[in-house]
């Protein structure tokens, strides 16, 4: 593949996970296996694939912030137990062959496509929006370890525990989401550069730009969208990346 297709490759596939990013989740299933197709390895990956989200994360909280959705303040601390778990998962992944994590994305890519197919209860009337007690904080702590492992489908296994576990609005748990990443994903970054990983810059710039682009127009779009809708961009998503994948694994 010529460095430009590459490059071409990479910028689609920021665009459209960066606007799926902040509607749904599961940008990453789209863009660690496009980074793969263009000659990193999975470790090198791994690690370039943070640089885009941290920046499509603050686009997609300041498109949330135009479009008048206000992260709760409730959850401003779930960033703490979230950050240190996911640096844990962080330096994990680095000491996990290149095989096995491949295959460990692959896994979690068909995981997550059913995962995204279970409907989400009605919110009771009266229902707390934001939850809390130690049960919910050791979910937290697993989806931030998962997110610094690997990260992938990171926002569909937080808004399927927001929303389906916890019956929160997935228009709510999406701002939520998109604050805990951005957060969490600076403890994983500095986890990598302190264990020497490997970063593409070049890549990771690209990425940055192209999924922070989608990521802000999809934060502007997203809000009015209804959860029917947001759920199925899920499904959409993660159905193509794990189609993408497996053959790739296969071949």
């Amino acid at each position: 593949m010529t460095e430009q297709l590459s490059l071409a490759v990479l910028c689609v596939a920021g665009l459209g996970a960066g606007f799926v990013n902040a509607v749904a989740g599961g940008g990453s299933l789209l863009t660690l296996p496009a980074l793969i197709f263009t000659g990193l390895d999975a470790h090198a990956a791994n690690a370039t694939n943070r640089i885009a989200i941290l920046f499509q994360s603050g686009a997609a909280l300041g498109g949330y912030h135009r479009s008048g959705a206000r992260l709760p303040r409730q959850a401003l601390w779930l960033a703490l137990p979230a950050a240190g778990s996911a640096a844990a998962g962080a330096y994990l992944s680095t000491r996990v062959g290149e095989d096995n994590l491949r295959l460990i994305l692959a896994i979690a890519l068909v995981a997550f496509l059913c995962l995204s197919l279970f409907p989400k209860p009605k919110r009771e009337e009266g229902q707390r929006a934001m939850p809390s007690g130690p049960l919910f904080i050791c979910g937290i702590c697993a989806i931030g370890f998962y997110a610094g492992f690997l990260q992938a489908g990171m926002g569909i296994l937080t808004l399927l525990f927001l929303g389906w576990a916890h019956r929160m609005k997935l228009t709510e748990a999406n701002v939520i989401k998109v604050y805990m990443l951005g957060c969490l994903t600076i403890f994983a970054i500095l986890t990598f550069i302190v264990e020497g990983a490997e970063f593409d810059l070049a890549r990771g710039v690209l990425l940055a730009a192209s999924t922070s682009l989608g990521a802000f127009f999809g934060a502007r779009f997203g809000v009015s969208l209804s959860d029917r809708v947001v759920q199925a961009l899920m499904v959409t998503a993660v159905s193509a990346s794990a189609a993408k994948l497996l053959y790739d694994f296969f071949a």
